[in-house]
């Protein structure tokens, strides 16, 4: 119980600070600091796997009804995403149009 303990604590403290770097500033989302700073400690030893593997397995494991809030969000707002569903489809169509028009041109340009 404790190491399950111990390990929800350094998970949730890593994810708090990144949450708090993002708000003084720094231009990545939290969560994605945090699992920048997460991944750091573990290859520099800071944080040894068996301090979280069982804290962490059990979040792996229940993954699934943490997606459960987003998904009854999306529903509720079926209305309003079904009105505006042209321009995400277009926006979204056009981003991917740039990624791979630009990964073709790099990959196979003369010049790189």
């Amino acid at each position: 119980m404790i190491d399950f303990l111990r390990g929800l604590v350094i998970v949730i403290g890593i994810f708090l600070l990144g949450t708090e770097l993002h708000r003084l500033g720094v231009p990545i989302p939290g969560g994605v600091l945090g699992l920048l700073l997460f991944y750091g400690a573990l290859l520099s030893g800071a944080v040894k796997l068996a301090w979280v593997e069982r804290a962490t397995g059990l979040l792996l494991r229940h993954m699934v009804l943490l997606f459960i809030p987003l998904t009854v969000g999306l529903m509720d707002m079926g209305a309003i995403l079904s009105r505006q569903a042209v321009a995400i489809l277009v926006s979204l169509g056009r981003s991917e149009e740039r990624r791979v028009g630009k990964e073709c041109r790099s990959r196979w340009s003369p010049y790189h």
